[in-house]
């Protein structure tokens, strides 16, 4: 009878819970949800489903469901209390929740719709799986709506109701972007908004497009109405807390600059004329201009003057008032060659004169009129005279006169070198030094362009970039060099010719010679005889010099004079090769330095001929160009060596070339700095000039004012030369080469140390260079070198073999074993020698040298040099081998299949033919050409025949044709050595096992030698 009425009340409580208005429960994790009533369930298949009872008992099958305070007995399929017994209910699925974000307050954390926001001990915030929810105080977890935390039961109570309290999840960080606030001085995270707090400044409401109360301190979500008395915001019956303001944070504020140069407003603002004729600001970024030069709009919104509002289709917004622009104290814009400046905000532009302009306008557009120019952004439209946008268009603006500028030479480092003001001195990849025509600037890595300060070089796109901002980079031009007082005075044309003072060097049909035109900078005409003065146009014609509506006579040049100045030689990249002077440096197509015979010359890509500075090579025709002059193109000599004097390092052991400076490496090795005195840098990997600090944050050198790139410092060479051993110790190349692979399959050498060897098998590239098949180049990032041609190598008359390493004898006597004495024997094909522990070892080695430390042995012939740790044979030393502990018996073989075995510390791998064979190598990577192998944590490069690891690259090893399981050569009753090893005592006492067969087992009881070998002194002799 219980039963019966229990069953009625509970339909008429279900009854009574759907016959209200639905709200749905959110399930946990908020991705799911159920009918208003309901209680959320695990389904069997993890998902969320439905109980149809309000705060239900979900049952452990993950299918059915009981009455809060019943338990399920899924054995009946029945829900009891007591002795009330009741059906229980079946889940239906939940349905699925369409996610968006819930914005954490401050606006940089979201958790999705469905849960509530709340602080985490670390003061982040963290996603509570139910919407409203209450934020327990430990900071870490929370309860639903209406609920208490208990902190101390962790559980959430509501009267008599329990329930366990749930877990917090970490919210999501929101890609903050600021909100600007009016004014453009403050901002305020994305999703929020942006209201005045009483003290007049800006404060942040952590809702988008939110009510601002007006008291100054809350705000409340849009739709919402202040309740101000009440302290909540209010929608109809629904009732909020406000929320308080933050305080917004400054803008680092950055003026934009107005046309013309003199004033500026802060950022996020827009300059609009007043009605005065000067310049207000707007607070608002690109904001439209009223007509009535006192206000503004929004960017997208119409000023209706009429009205004083702004318009954006049926969206009205009150007008703005401009505030009145700050003058800007004008500073000069130097122009490129540091000889004319210009105001602040104006644009330095060339004239027809060839002199600087000043256009007035940031960042303008020079037109190709040579008088004009246009705003930022604008094309000239030179058939029209104007400046065009899209469907914009402006009148072009009338460049002024720029100022010149009283030159004062800025000194390079080393004081040879010198550039105008507002220039920065640059090295040039010809080691000289070159002028940037921007003051502080940075030098781009390329030795060729340099940016402004502030910028970066971005030298795959041949740009400078600062946040978004991209602008052209600027090319260097070569330093003068500084004259000795003493020497006598004129303007020098080179290091060979000069002129008088006022006069002006002019190029002559002969390459390299100078004649001088007896006026201060004059035109030189193209008939490379006569010349105008500044300002004119050569008239070939008319043999006269014309300037708008005047024309003169033009002047013939007179004979240069040849310096008496003592001649100092070019000296070429890397201090190894010099050229005359009044010459320069280029590359030859052997690789090899050769000398043009014209100072600052253009080197042309066909590594044998060369142009005058401003030309360019034509290799097609054999000429040198420059707009309509041609010129026939030179060709270059051989330069001449430099005797090089090394730059010992400390210790002696290692040497730099000449004019370099030694500095620790992170290795702890030495490496050489290409700059003489140089600054070490800490990080061990770069230096500066003498005189310059490493600014280690920045990868620059500074002194003072100036800023240059850091130099890398290289490997430094070691003292004793010898030769370089290829792979395998058959072949050998010069020190200083690299070892490389030909096509044939023997080794070739690369005329660089620590080269990178092309895949052609032919050729080869200097270090951190790539090559380039396809074009038959060396490339690193914009430079690009002819590759070179592999020689072979020199084959090595004597062999070259490790010694090996004994391991312990064993003492039950074997078929086919060596005896050692009456005790102990090795395996056939090793070697006995005596360990150091005075016990037998075995060196796997036929007729083994046992070398005296008593650890290793070398091979037959080889003699064993304890103190290099080689077997050494005429002179080709090699590593040796350290022994491994013999292992108890029945764990000495690595098992390939049920017929095949390799030795412990081998590895199996399958041969072409199908076999299995042996890796002598633990846990190694077989390589897919079924001959090779690689070690362990390694990648086979079959196309190199090497094994890269990341950046090391190891040689590989061939696999040996697997032996059939037979028996292990025992050393005593529990020890024994693979097949083809001898068992050797080790200094522990134990046996080792020398993997040579017959071998002898050094007295040091750590090595062993070839069978017929003898240790002696660490070496195998016979």
């Amino acid at each position: 009878m219980k039963t019966a009425v229990l069953a009625g009340v509970l339909l008429v409580l279900v009854h009574a819970a759907y016959s209200q208005e639905v709200k749905n429960v959110i399930c946990p994790g908020s991705a799911s949800q159920c009918p208003d009533g309901n209680t959320c369930c695990k389904l069997a298949s993890g998902e969320w489903g439905c109980c149809p009872i309000p705060n239900a008992v979900c049952c452990s099958d993950h299918t059915h469901c009981c009455p809060n305070g019943y338990t399920c007995d899924t054995s009946q399929g029945t829900c009891t209390k007591g002795d009330m017994t009741l059906p229980w209910e079946t889940k239906n699925v939940a349905q699925p929740i369409k996610v968006e974000a819930v914005i954490c307050p401050g606006g940089t954390s979201q958790c999705p719709t469905g849960t509530t926001c709340c602080k985490l001990a670390s003061g982040a915030w963290g996603c509570c799986p139910f919407p409203r929810a209450v934020c327990c105080s430990d900071h870490t977890h929370c309860c639903q709506r209406g609920y208490i935390c208990n902190v101390a039961q962790g559980t959430c109570t509501k009267g008599a109701l329990t329930l366990p309290w749930e877990t917090k999840n970490v919210a999501r960080p929101i890609e903050v972007e600021a909100v600007i606030c009016p004014g453009g001085t403050s901002q305020c995270p994305t999703g929020t908004t942006c209201c005045k707090l009483a003290s007049g400044a800006w404060g942040c409401c952590p809702f988008p497009r939110a009510v601002c109360c007006s008291d100054h301190t809350h705000c409340c979500q849009r739709g919402y109405i202040c309740n101000v008395a009440q302290g909540t915001c209010t929608k109809g019956a629904l009732t909020l807390p406000w929320e308080t303001k933050n305080v917004a944070r400054p803008i680092e504020v950055e003026a934009v600059i107005c046309p013309g140069g003199t004033s500026q407003c802060p950022t996020g603002t827009t300059c609009c004329k007043l009605a005065s004729g000067a310049w207000g600001c707007c607070p608002f970024p690109k904001a439209v201009c009223c007509s009535d030069h006192t206000h503004c709009c929004q960017n997208g919104y119409i000023c209706n003057v009429a009205q004083g509002t702004c318009t954006k289709g049926a969206l009205t917004l009150p007008w703005e008032t401009k505030n009145v622009a700050r003058p800007i104290e004008v500073e000069a814009v130097i122009c490129p060659g540091g000889t004319s400046q210009c105001p602040t905000g104006t644009t330095c532009c060339k004239l027809a004169s060839g002199a600087w302009g000043c256009c007035p306008f940031p960042r303008a557009v020079c037109c190709s009129d040579h008088t004009h120019c246009c705003q930022n952004g604008y094309i000239c439209n030179v058939a029209q005279g104007t400046c065009t946008k899209g469907a914009l268009t402006l009148p072009w603006e009338t460049k002024n006169v720029a100022r010149p500028i009283e030159v004062e030479a800025v000194i390079c480092p080393g004081g040879t070198s010198q550039c105008p003001t507002g220039t920065t001195c640059c090295k040039l990849a010809s080691g000289a030094w070159g002028c940037c025509p921007f003051p502080k600037a940075v030098c781009c890595s390329d030795h060729t362009h340099c940016c402004q300060r502030g910028y970066i070089c971005n030298v795959a796109q041949g740009t400078c970039t600062k946040g978004a901002l991209t602008l052209p980079w600027a090319s260097k031009s070569v330093a003068r060099p500084i004259e000795d007082p003493q020497v006598e005075t004129g303007i020098k044309c080179n290091n060979r010719y000069m002129c008088k003072s006022n006069f002006t060097c002019c190029m002559t049909t002969t390459v390299g010679k100078f004649a001088c035109c007896p006026l201060p900078k004059a035109v030189c005409c193209n008939d490379q005889v006569h010349c105008c003065p500044n300002g004119h146009v050569c008239n070939d014609a008319t043999k006269k010099c014309d300037k708008k509506m005047e024309s003169l006579p033009w002047s013939e040049k007179l004979d240069a004079e040849e310096s008496t100045t003592e001649v100092e030689n070019v000296i070429c990249p890397g201090r190894t090769s010099q050229c005359p002077s009044g010459t320069t440096c280029c590359r030859l197509a052997s690789g090899a330095w050769g000398c043009c015979p014209i100072p600052n010359a253009v080197c042309c890509s066909d590594h044998t001929h060369c142009c005058p500075s401003g030309y360019t090579c034509d290799t097609s025709q054999g000429t040198c160009t420059k707009g309509d002059m041609t010129l026939p193109w030179e060709t270059k000599n051989v330069a001449q060596p430099i005797k090089v004097e090394n730059v010992i390092c400390p210790g002696s052991a290692s040497q730099c070339p000449d004019g370099n400076t030694c500095c620790k490496l992170a290795s702890g090795e030495w490496g050489c700095c290409p700059i003489p005195n140089a600054v070490c840098c800490s990080d061990h990997t770069h230096c500066c000039p003498n005189g310059y600090t490493c600014d280690t944050s920045q990868g620059t050198c500074t002194k003072g004012d100036m800023t240059l790139p850091w130099e890398t410092k290289n490997v430094a060479k070691p003292i004793k030369v010898e030769a370089v051993i290829c792979p395998g110790g058959t072949s050998q190349c010069p020190t200083g080469t690299t070892c490389c692979k030909l096509a044939s399959g023997a080794w070739g050498c690369c005329p660089f140390p620590k080269a990178v060897c092309c895949s052609d098998h032919t050729h080869c590239c200097q270090n951190g260079y790539i090559c380039n098949v396809a074009q038959g180049t060396c490339t690193k990032g914009a430079l690009t070198l002819p590759w070179e041609t592999k020689n072979v190598a020199q084959p090595i008359k004597a062999e070259i073999v490790p010694w090996s390493s004994k391991t312990l004898a064993f003492t039950t006597t074997g078929v086919d074993s060596v005896v050692c004495d009456s005790s102990y024997q090795c395996p056939d094909g090793n070697t006995c020698c005596k360990l150091a522990s005075g016990q037998w070892g075995c060196c796997p080695q036929v007729k083994a040298v046992c070398c005296s430390d008593g650890i290793h042995c070398c091979p037959n012939g080889y003699t064993c040099d304890v103190s290099a740790g080689t077997c050494s044979k005429s002179s080709a030393p090699i590593p040796w081998v350290l022994k491994n502990l013999a292992l108890p018996d029945g764990f000495g073989d690595v098992q390939c299949d049920s017929t095949h075995q390799c030795p412990t510390g081998n590895t199996c791998c399958k041969l072409a033919s199908g076999q299995w064979g042996c890796c002598p190598l633990p846990k190694a990577t077989c390589c897919s050409d079924q001959q090779h192998c690689c070690p362990q944590d390694t990648t086979c490069d079959i196309s190199e025949g090497k094994c890269n690891k990341k950046d090391e690259v190891l040689t590989w090893t061939t696999e040996s044709l697997a032996l059939l399981t037979l028996g292990n050569i025992k050393c005593d009753d529990t020890h024994y050595c693979p097949e083809g090893n001898t068992c050797c005592k080790i200094l522990t006492g134990t046996w080792g096992c020398c993997p040579l067969p017959k071998a002898s087992c050094c007295a040091d009881m750590l090595h062993c030698c070839p069978n017929g070998y003898n240790c002696v002194s660490g070496q195998c002799q016979k």
